[in-house]
């Protein structure tokens, strides 16, 4: 009988160590007891946005009209990724027909980067969160990083 053993060592670096913009989004720790784990098959209604726009939509690449607004995407590779520039998503808070197409270029492209999203962020928690659950039920991992008092939203760090 073989016994492996691996030792991992996390280094949790607080809030104090950096100058962060938005202190609201700084990691917190999220166990089982802060979140109720749900079962393996709980059924999660869901409505595909995507359908809800013209399919012909992302004919138009390297420029893309949401909502009578020209924006650039930038592939990220030929079948994979775009970049979104020049684009504010606040912008597109309250407008459920860009949001729907945002959902088809989502679904045809895998990946969407939006950088430089100040004005956005300026909506927590309330408005992203709409935003989010405009998509779906956000579901909550237990076993990851998430944003303090908001465990359905998860940095990430590019």
């Amino acid at each position: 009988m073989v016994s492996v053993s691996r030792e991992i060592k996390v280094n949790i670096e607080s809030i104090e160590d950096h100058k962060l913009d938005y202190t609201e989004f700084a990691l917190a720790n999220l166990g089982p007891a802060d979140v109720p784990l749900e079962g393996a098959l709980t059924e999660v209604p869901y409505d595909d946005r995507a359908f809800y726009t013209d399919p012909e939509l992302l004919n138009m690449h390297p420029t893309l009209n949401l909502a009578s607004r020209e924006i650039s995407l930038k592939e990220l590779s030929p079948k994979f990724g775009s970049e979104v520039k020049d684009t504010q998503l606040a912008s597109f808070v309250d407008n459920p027909k860009v949001k729907d197409e945002l959902a088809l270029l989502l679904t045809q492209r895998g990946v969407l980067l939006f950088y430089d999203q100040g004005d956005f962020f300026k909506l927590w928690p309330a408005k992203i969160g709409e935003f989010n659950s405009y998509y779906g039920v956000p579901h909550v991992l237990p076993i990851t990083k998430v944003v303090k008092d908001n465990p359905e939203f998860v940095t990430v760090s590019v």
